[in-house]
């Protein structure tokens, strides 16, 4: 599945920002369960754009006075980048948990089996 980025007025003030949401929330639409070392580190990343999002938008003021756009609707961009990256930190847990929770349970099952087939190599 492809993200499709739409263009907005903000692509030129915030164009590395941009393309790192845009990574980050392409990364999650093909995220899945069986991935869920790479849930966490998309979980981290997630969370430091969510972080800037909500300075850019508490410097709102100012970047609209610098940039010449409107203060409100350039807060609720940011606020709506910070949305999408918080909900993406989250779910990314959900799934990283998850995932750990399932992969330890295997372990667990492992070992327990090991040691009833051959109690020598229990410890």
């Amino acid at each position: 599945m492809k993200f499709e980025i739409e263009p907005t007025e903000y692509d030129e003030i915030f164009k590395e920002d941009l393309n790192l949401c845009y990574e980050v929330a392409e990364s999650y639409v093909n995220l899945n369960s069986e991935n869920y070392a790479g849930a966490f580190e998309l979980s981290k990343n997630a969370w430091i754009l969510a972080d800037r999002g909500a300075n850019l938008s508490a410097e709102a003021s100012k970047l609209a006075l610098s940039y010449k756009v409107g203060k409100t609707d350039l807060k609720d961009f940011c606020y709506r980048k910070y949305k999408l990256m918080e909900y993406i930190h989250e779910m990314s847990r959900i799934v990283w948990r998850y995932g750990q929770e399932k992969s330890d349970k295997k372990y667990q099952v492992w070992f327990a089996r090991r040691e009833l087939n051959n109690p020598d190599t229990a410890l």
